[in-house]
């Protein structure tokens, strides 16, 4: 549908608006195969795949702060969507739930005040999509370290590599 109404547009003679991406089939498969990726990456690394797909919608062209809102959005999502499995599997600890909600809570809404006052301050919305890189560097290492550490502390590793039954 993108691609054929970004070509009903193009015949009609309008032109995409500012931070419109300007769908082709090309692009429209090229984009296909790396959302699959990142869904696979999220799925076996645990990261949401807002933190994968936020990088892409900049190098397609979105504006820093769609493609912000839009990230953040999916990783709520799939958070959530985390949350109730855990939740429903008796795996979640509900007295950290409320402590933990809250710091999120200020901690976003501090994150998102000091962006915005350096967003006006500095005129440069390439803050949002360095902050966003940073991001997404911060959590690799931080997967990586959180899982070197775990296999550390495990006497078999070959059975902590074994995939264990979901249910």
């Amino acid at each position: 549908r993108l691609v054929a109404r970004s070509r009903a547009r193009r015949a009609a003679g309008v032109a995409p608006a500012d931070g419109d991406v300007d769908w082709g089939a090309p692009l429209a498969a090229a984009c296909m195969r790396l959302t699959l990726a990142a869904g696979v990456v999220a799925g076996l690394m645990g990261v949401g795949g807002g933190l994968l797909l936020g990088p892409l919608m900049i190098h397609l062209g979105v504006p820093p702060p769609v493609s912000a809102a839009t990230t953040a959005t999916m990783i709520l999502l799939t958070s959530s969507s985390a949350a109730l499995v855990f939740a429903v599997g008796g795996r979640l600890p509900l007295e950290l739930a409320p402590p933990l909600a809250l710091t999120t809570l200020c901690g976003a809404y501090a994150g998102k005040q000091v962006i915005g006052r350096l967003v006006r301050r500095y005129r440069a919305t390439s803050l949002i999509t360095l902050v966003l890189a940073s991001l997404v560097a911060a959590s690799a290492v931080a997967i990586g370290a959180t899982g070197a550490v775990e296999l550390a502390k495990e006497d078999d590793v070959l059975a902590t590599l074994v995939l264990r039954s979901p249910c």
